[in-house]
């Protein structure tokens, strides 16, 4: 899982790989939302973006 990876880089000090881990996460979140736009069209894009990214964002703080 990304946010075990992003964990343990962030332990060890490796901003480069806590940097490239979130930049990944944030481009595969805008593709699982942009599909999910398309085969439900009652949520929005940007209403999944704000899910999956909101997801990150309590995970990364503990």
């Amino acid at each position: 899982m990304e946010l075990v990876k992003a964990a343990k880089a962030a332990k060890a000090g490796n901003q480069k790989a806590v940097e490239a881990i979130t930049r990944r996460w944030y481009e595969n979140c805008e593709e699982i939302a942009e599909y999910l736009s398309r085969i439900n069209p009652f949520i929005s894009k940007d209403e999944f973006q704000e899910m999956f990214l909101s997801t990150w964002i309590l995970l990364h703080r503990k």
